[in-house]
């Protein structure tokens, strides 16, 4: 979940073993452009915006993301606070 500034204010057990965070504190008031490749970080910050800005969440999208264990498939629930 983030805040308007698009940082982190709490994150799931799941997501915190994606993206390899032992201590699920250490990663609050962080941005996607802190532990994710530039990318997939341009592609949220552009999801993130779009929500901000129509109010609407984004449901039903498929990405395909690398875990360093191969690929796994997630569906984007809403996520701005």
């Amino acid at each position: 979940m983030k805040d308007c500034d698009l940082r982190l204010v709490a994150i799931n057990r799941r997501l915190a073993e994606k993206i390899a965070v032992v201590d699920k504190q250490s990663i609050i008031g962080m941005t996607d452009y802190d532990y994710l490749p530039s990318h997939m970080a341009d592609a949220y910050k552009e999801d993130d915006l779009w929500v901000l800005e129509t109010g609407k969440s984004i449901r039903g999208k498929v990405e395909l993301v690398t875990s360093g264990k191969g690929w796994w498939i997630g569906h984007v629930p809403p996520r701005l606070l």
